[in-house]
This record gives C-alpha cells, structure tokens and sequence, in this order.
C-alpha cells in the first residue's frame, strides 16, 4: 500500500496539534519535562499554556509536547510576579485607595490593563496604576454635584450646559464626569446669576 506525501508536519486534534514527523518536535519539551520547568503540575501547565496560547504537539506516541520558547515566556512573567515588580488585584486597590471591586469595573472597561494574567489572578505595573490615579485625581477639576452647587444651578441644568456645549467635563477612568473649576468660573462672569454662590474648594 502507497501513502501520499505528507502535506504538512503536523495536524489539528482536540488537544492540540498531532506530530507526523520527527522535526516537529524540535524544540519542544513533554509535558512532564514542561512541569519541572516550570516548577507546577501538569494541570498547571496545560492551563497556563492555553492561557498564553503556547504550542502544543501530540506525538504519533501519544506524548503531549510543549514549545519550549513559549514556556520559557511563560517562566519570565511568573519570575516577575514573584521579585514583586508586579502588585496583584488586592495590592493595586490599596495603591489607587479604592475596593477591588472598582478596580475589576475598571478593568472591565478598559481603564486598566493587566500586565500579566497568571493563575486566576491579575497582576498589574505601579507605574499604570500611578498613571491612572493622575487621570482620576486632575487638580483644578470638581465632581459634577460641587460644579453645580458652584455655578448655583441644578445637576439637571448642569447635564443641560454640557449637552449644549457650553461646559467641557473631562470623564474619568470610573466614568464620573469632573469639571474644569475655571471653566465654571469664566461661565459664570459670562452669565452671572443674582442669586450668591460659594467658592469652590480644590
């Protein structure tokens, strides 16, 4: 019996690619040689390489080999974890002063990026959670209760001047809306109201 050529070295399977000639292998490690590699299980290590989406090859014997560059991209991120470079989710709360709740929300939209997501848990650089805190905290800027109160009118009116265009708010990463108290001050000399307003606090 006549086979045809091989079309390519490897082939898809459902947990992961199927190597069909030796040099597919090249550069892989099995999974066993994986996990002492990385120092955790083997459940461990078809976890962290579907999460990184690192290569995976099943041999004609059945063995699952593992890309050793991925793994070793891998290692580099979990050693950085661990010479505490990175601050996980409880650690970014305490630096920002906020519940990890906010910080998952704000994750979730955008607002902040893991660095590095690793065993179920996210880990982040101090210098984006510092960036962040500086885009939440704008000196010169007020909420839109005290910016109301400021200009004498209602948070209704307020939503009316914004929509109108005549107030700029800067949006925070947490989606509250902050307002430029010289802008609130240049509007006010260009309609100034009867009624007594207090000075804003910054």
């Amino acid at each position: 019996m006549t086979l045809g050529p091989i079309a390519s070295t490897t082939q898809p399977t459902p947990e992961g690619t199927s190597a069909t000639r030796h040099d597919a292998l090249h550069g892989m490690l099995i999974r066993g040689e994986a996990a002492t590699f990385l120092g955790c299980s083997l459940y461990a290590v078809d976890r962290l390489c579907r999460r990184y989406d690192i290569q995976r090859i099943r041999s004609p014997r059945g063995y699952l080999y593992v890309d050793r560059a991925g793994l070793q991209k891998i290692k580099d991120q979990l050693d950085t974890i661990q010479r505490g470079s990175l601050l996980d989710e409880c650690g970014a709360a305490e630096r920002l002063g906020l519940s990890r709740a906010t910080v998952r929300t704000l994750v979730k939209r955008g607002a902040l990026k893991p660095a590095v997501l690793a065993r179920r848990t996210r880990y982040f650089r101090p210098r984006d959670l510092d960036d962040l805190d500086g885009r939440m905290q704008r000196d010169g800027y007020i909420i839109a209760a005290r910016a109301a109160g400021h200009l004498g009118v209602t948070r209704q009116r307020l939503s009316q001047l914004v929509r109108g265009g005549r107030l700029h708010p800067y949006i925070d990463p947490r989606g509250r809306r902050l307002f430029e108290v010289a802008e609130l001050d240049a509007y006010r000399r260009e309609h100034p109201m009867q009624v007594p307003r207090s000075t804003a606090t910054v």
